[in-house]
């Protein structure tokens, strides 16, 4: 007979396999924007054109402000049958899936942000409007965008820290309140440090967002008066998508709260002389208008593919930026591929982000009818991949959750796989081996305080205390932070270089620093051309 003490501890132990399984807690959050519609067909989009089973999160960009209220910019948004009831009836479809309104974007300014944001009063007034607006409208959650908080006044580095505070409390009281899923807050960030030092307290950020997406790109464009690549992994100056992770990680965020943005459009530029048409090359200004987004510098994929298979533009890869560019004649245009991406996501994997961001579904090729592939191509491979991504987690770590759910668990828990804790938020440096831990505020005794901000040059990890109300905001460097332990020795302080002992890894390289990446599935490390390749077709021979 099996006695009560082996039931129990049976139990326990399939709770616990239960919880180690490589089930995937990643997200990937898709923006869909509401002027695809006015692109001509076959670019045309509109929400209902949305594959709901490709992102856990859907965010609907944009609305506006009006004075402390949210509301449509377009016609046709917020009406019967419209954009809005479109995009949230895709979860009759997916269940599981969550929509976000987002407010604000690049077009929309600061002004009106600074005006609503700027007295506690106006702030109060703002987030109950929106609670109304998104519950009525049936919306999952809230996605600020203002771009940027640092524009206008240096008082809205506080005044923006307090607004995701403020929210945060009243979600979390509103659903108390209705016994339903506390609303999801997701916030855009700039991937420019100097706008990210001077517009977020990374604190703030880590404590009371619970989606973080990190607009990693537009690294280069037509502002610029050479060719450049719009996302970079890596680079020389510092304007790259590891030197923004590495800034934010290194102030304090935890990684499970980093969403790695991709951006599905390439920026272009008309070249001074066509014969010059390298990385660095003079220009003249942005490319010439797409066919369909019908905008100076800048293409959809679609678009890009269109180029290339039917125009003969000339395709080159930058192996330390990670992109390719293509031109012809004057015409030049950067831009990522799976190919690209697929090292992108190994990034993200490798740092144990909490998810991908993209922008946006309506310039991918969702028809399937330019790329000579599938609809979807590059949102189905970020999907597969990053929902799919084995947790990485341990016997240990899984045994203190199953011990500390039940206590936490409330009906105020965000329907987000990235919940925020309300104690101890552990956060780990990129390229780490040891874990430091920041204390932040609790809810609790953080409800009767405003963020007020003392700046600091100390190249140490943004910190508070729950006895004070003042943060503490510094510009910590990544290279602070300390190396994985590994025999590899980089080459050179830049670059990606083949694994000594494996050809089903490789090495980034970035100030110096090693970081160990896996190849996907069936893929080896094609240290020529500096690439992961399929082990069936590559024409590469494994050296080892």
């Amino acid at each position: 007979m099996i006695s009560l003490r082996t039931v129990s501890m049976l139990l326990v132990g399939a709770h616990l396999l239960l919880l180690i399984a490589p089930v995937s807690s990643k997200n990937v959050v898709c923006y869909f924007h509401n002027w695809a519609q006015y692109r001509p067909s076959p670019g045309q989009m509109y929400a209902r054109n949305v594959n709901p089973s490709l992102c856990s999160h859907l965010i609907f960009a944009f609305s506006q402000l009006s004075g402390n209220s949210m509301v449509p910019y377009e016609f046709n948004d917020d009406t019967s049958g419209g954009q809005w009831q479109q995009l949230n009836e895709l979860k009759l479809a997916n269940p599981k899936l969550k929509t976000l309104l987002a407010l604000g974007g690049y077009s929309h300014g600061s002004a009106r942000f600074h005006q609503m944001a700027s007295s506690q009063a106006s702030r109060a007034d703002f987030i109950s409007k929106a609670i109304n607006l998104l519950r009525y409208k049936n919306f999952d959650g809230l996605d600020l965008d203002w771009e940027y908080p640092s524009d206008l006044s240096p008082d809205d580095f506080n005044n923006f820290a307090n607004l995701i505070k403020e929210t945060r409390e009243a979600f979390e009281r509103e659903a108390t309140i209705v016994n339903n899923q506390r609303l999801i807050l997701s916030v855009a960030v700039a991937a420019g440090l100097r706008n990210a030092i001077s517009s977020y307290n990374v604190t703030a950020l880590d404590q009371y967002v619970d989606i973080v997406n990190v607009m990693s790109y537009d690294y280069h464009g037509l502002w610029e008066s050479v060719t450049g690549l719009n996302a970079p992994l890596l680079s020389m100056d510092g304007l790259d998508v590891s030197s923004t992770i590495n800034w934010y990680l290194g102030q304090g965020l935890r990684p499970s709260k980093v969403h790695l943005g991709f951006a599905f459009f390439g920026r272009t530029f008309t070249l001074a002389n066509p014969a010059n048409n390298n990385i660095g090359a003079p220009t003249v200004g942005g490319g010439i208008n797409g066919t369909y987004t019908r905008t100076s510098g800048i293409l959809a994929y679609y678009e890009i593919c269109d180029l290339i298979l039917k125009k003969g533009y000339t395709v080159n890869y930058d192996a330390f930026g990670q992109q390719k560019y293509a031109y012809s004649g004057n015409q030049w245009v950067s831009y990522d591929d799976v190919d690209t991406m697929s090292v992108k996501v190994d990034y993200l994997l490798s740092q144990d982000l909490g998810g991908a961001m993209i922008w946006s579904l309506p310039d991918d090729d969702f028809s399937g009818l330019f790329c000579g592939q599938h609809t979807y191509p590059l949102t189905s491979y970020i999907s597969g991949r990053v929902l799919n991504a084995p947790d990485k987690t341990t016997a240990s770590t899984a045994a203190s959750t199953s011990t500390t759910t039940a206590s936490t668990k409330t009906s105020t828990t965000a329907s987000t796989t990235t919940p925020i804790s309300s104690t101890t938020a552990s956060t780990t440096a990129p390229i780490s081996s040891t874990t430091t831990k920041t204390t932040t505020p609790t809810a609790s005794t953080s409800t009767s305080t405003s963020y007020t901000t003392t700046k600091t040059t100390t190249p140490t990890a943004s910190s508070t205390t729950s006895s004070t109300s003042t943060v503490s905001s510094t510009t910590a460097s990544a290279s602070s932070q300390q190396p994985i332990k590994t025999t590899f020795t980089c080459p050179s302080k830049y670059g990606f270089f083949a694994d000594p002992t494996s050809c089903l890894h490789y090495y980034v390289c970035n100030q110096d620093v090693p970081l160990r990446v896996q190849c996907p599935a069936n893929t080896i490390y094609n240290s020529v051309n500096v690439v992961c390749e399929n082990k069936m077709t590559t024409r590469f021979v494994c050296p080892i």
